[in-house]
C-alpha cells in the first residue's frame, strides 16, 4: 500500500470508520491530487473502503467509508498489545528444564514448546528434503518428503517421468536418480528434474517457497472462489503479524484455514505440537501450531525497491480509470510477489567463507579454463546440483570443498534432462567466488562459455521436419505448386530437374486442394480449345 493510503486508513479509523468525501481534500495539498486517487483505488481494490458512487441518490456525497470487517480489524490491532490475529497460547510451565525437543516428528506429546531455533531447524530440515527429491539425491541423511509434496513437484510440472526408464525386469539401470525416486512394486517409471525444477533451484528460497503458495492458492480457487479466495489471502496476511516462536491453539483457526495449515506443515512452514494450555478448560493436551520465520516473511519478505517500483508505475497509469477493477483480480493481488530478486550478496557469502567451516547454504565456486570446477560447500544439496551437469564418475572431494570438471558428455547429459546452457551458465555466475567478483574478471572463463553454448547447438544441427512429396507431371505444374507453397507457409524443398517438390505434412492438404482446383481449370481450357478446334475444323471440310 502506498504511504498516503496507510496515513488515510488511520485516519479514517480514528474517525469512527467514515468521513466526508469533500473535506478528505483538506488532508493533502492541490499537488498530491493524483496520489490521492491512485490511494483510493488500491483501497476499493483490497476491500478497505467501501465502493460507492460519487454521490447518492438524494444528490448528497456519499462518504469515504471503511469496510465494517476491515474497521473492526484495525481497531482490535491499534487497541491491542499484540499484533497475532488470534490469542497467543501459554504452555503449562512444567518440567522445561527438560532436554529440549527437536522437532522432526510433530506427532509427538512432549509437552515441551519449541524454541525459535528448534524452528528453523525444522524448516531447514523440511526444505532440504524437498530439494534433494528435486535434484534426485541419494543422500539418505535427508527424509523424503511427504507424499503429497511429490505429487505437487510433478503436477507443477518441476519433475517427470523419466523417458528412458527400463522395468527392473531387463535388469538395467535407470537414468541419473532414478534408484531413488523410482516405484519398485508398480514399476512406475522414476521422477527426474525438468528445465523447469532446474530453474526452480536457481531461485531464492523466499521466491521458491511463494512458487509453492501461488500454485496451493491456484488450486484452492479451482474448487471455489467464493468460499477460498479471501480466506486463503487472510490466511497468509495474518502468518506475517504472528511471532515466531510464540504458539497459537489450532482451534482458533477456521476450517479453511485448517486446510491451508496441513499443507504448510508439509513444506515445513507452520510446526504443530501437543502442549498442555494454561486456562483450557480441556485438560487434555491441545494442538498448537508455531508459524516459522519464513511463513512470517513470506508475505512482508518483499523488497521495498519492488513495491517502490510498483507505486511508480501506479502513478504513471493514474489516467487509466479501470485499475480497480484490473486489481482486484488474482493475478494482480499476488503479483507483487512475482518479482522477487534473490537475496544472496557478495559480503554474506565471504563472512561465511572466512570461517573454516562454510555454511551449508552457501556455496562459491571457481571454473577455471581446463573445465575443472572447484566448489566451496559442504552441502550435499550443492554437490547433487552440480552432478546435474559436472562428470561425476571422476571427482575430488575435501572437507570443505569439491572439484569436478565439466566435460561434453556429463554437458549432453543434462541437455537430456532439459536443462539448458543458459540456465547452466546462469548457476555458475550466480554462485561465483567473491573474489572473482571483486576482482573486475570474467566469473566463467569465456572458453568455458563458448564450449557450453556450442555444445547446446550440436542438438540443433539437424532438424527434422515430417513432409508431404509430390511429383509434379509439368514444369507450370511445379511452378504453381511452388508458388502456392510458398505463400501459405508450406514450402520445405523442390528441385526443378526433377519437377519434385516436398510440402510440410500439416499444410500439405491445402496446397494439394488448390493444385486439383488448378488442375481441373487446365483440363477445362484444353477441353474447349480441343473442341473449338474440332468445330473449326468441320466448318473448313465444309467448306
Amino acid at each position: 500500500m502506498p504511504e498516503i493510503a496507510r496515513q488515510y486508513i488511520l485516519r479514517l479509523a480514528v474517525s469512527g470508520g467514515e468521513f466526508p468525501r469533500e473535506q478528505i481534500k483538506l488532508w493533502h495539498s492541490s499537488i498530491g491530487l493524483s496520489d490521492t486517487k491512485i490511494a483510493l483505488k488500491k483501497m476499493e481494490a483490497f476491500s478497505i473502503i467501501e465502493k460507492l458512487p460519487a454521490t447518492n441518490d438524494e444528490g448528497k456525497p456519499n462518504p469515504i467509508r471503511l469496510t465494517p470487517v476491515f474497521y473492526d480489524g484495525i481497531r482490535i490491532a491499534i487497541s491491542s498489545l499484540s499484533s497475532a490475529p488470534w490469542q497467543a497460547a501459554t504452555p503449562v510451565t512444567k518440567d522445561q528444564k527438560n532436554s529440549q525437543q527437536q522437532p522432526n516428528n510433530s506427532n509427538n506429546n512432549n509437552p515441551t514448546p519449541p524454541t525459535s531455533a528448534d524452528l528453523e531447524l525444522f524448516t531447514q530440515k523440511r526444505w532440504e528434503s524437498v530439494l534433494h527429491y528435486l535434484v534426485g539425491s541419494t543422500d539418505s541423511s535427508h527424509e523424503e518428503p511427504p507424499a503429497g509434496v511429490k505429487t505437487f513437484l510433478e503436477t507443477t510440472g518441476l519433475m517427470q517421468d523419466d523417458p528412458d526408464y527400463v522395468p527392473p525386469s531387463s535388469n538395467k539401470r535407470s537414468s541419473r536418480g532414478g534408484d531413488k525416486n523410482a516405484d519398485a512394486n508398480t514399476n512406475k517409471p522414476p521422477l527426474i528434474i525438468t528445465s523447469k525444477g532446474y530453474e526452480f533451484m536457481l531461485q531464492d528460497k523466499h521466491m521458491q517457497v511463494w512458487q509453492f503458495v501461488l500454485q496451493l492458492l491456484l488450486s484452492f480457487f479451482k474448487k471455489n472462489v467464493a468460499d477460498y479466495h479471501n480466506e486463503a489471502i487472510l490466511f497468509l496476511v495474518s502468518l506475517s503479524y504472528c511471532k515466531v516462536g510464540e504458539g497459537y491453539p489450532k482451534s482458533a483457526l477456521s476450517k479453511t484455514h485448517q486446510q491451508l495449515y496441513k499443507f504448510f506443515k508439509q513444506l515445513g512452514l507452520v510446526y504443530t505440537c501437543k502442549l498442555l494450555i494454561q486456562g483450557s478448560k480441556n485438560k487434555d493436551v491441545s494442538t498448537v501450531i508455531y508459524p516459522t520465520r519464513v511463513a512470517v516473511s513470506l508475505v512482508s519478505g518483499g523488497s521495498q525497491q519492488q513495491q517502490n517500483k510498483s507505486e511508480s508505475k501506479d502513478r504513471n497509469n493514474s489516467s487509466n480509470n479501470n485499475t480497480s477493477e484490473s486489481s482486484s483480480s488474482l493475478s494482480s493481488k499476488l503479483k507483487f510477489v512475482e518479482n522477487v530478486l534473490p537475496a544472496t550478496t557478495t559480503s554474506v557469502l565471504e563472512s561465511q567463507l572466512s570461517s573454516p567451516v562454510p555454511s551449508t547454504s552457501h556455496i562459491a565456486i571457481i571454473v577455471q579454463t581446463n573445465f575443472q570446477l572447484f566448489a566451496y560447500t559442504s552441502s550435499t544439496l550443492h554437490v547433487a546440483m552440480l552432478g546435474l551437469f559436472c562428470d561425476i564418475s571422476n571427482y575430488k572431494q575435501l572437507p570443505n570443498v569439491i572439484i569436478y570438471r565439466i566435460t561434453r558428455d556429463s554437458v549432453k547429459e543434462a541437455f537430456r534432462l532439459g536443462i539448458k546452457a543458459h540456465q547452466i551458465l546462469r548457476f555458475l555466475k550466480m554462485h561465483a567466488h567473491p573474489r572473482l567478483r571483486t576482482s573486475g574478471q570474467s566469473t566463467v572463463p569465456p572458453n568455458v562459455e563458448d564450449q557450453i553454448l556450442l555444445w547446446d547447438k550440436e542438438r540443433n544441427r539437424v532438424v527434422f521436419d515430417e513432409v508431404h512429396t509430390h511429383q509434379c507431371t509439368t514444369k507450370d505444374e511445379f511452378e504453381y505448386c511452388q508458388m502456392i507453397a510458398k505463400n501459405k507457409g508450406a514450402y520445405a524443398w523442390g528441385s526443378e530437374s526433377t519437377h519434385k517438390i516436398m510440402l510440410k505434412y500439416e499444410k500439405a492438404e491445402i496446397v494439394l486442394e488448390y493444385l486439383r482446383d488448378w488442375k481441373m481449370q487446365v483440363q477445362r481450357k484444353r477441353a474447349k480449345s480441343a473442341q473449338e478446334g474440332a468445330v473449326k475444323r468441320r466448318r473448313k471440310g465444309s467448306y
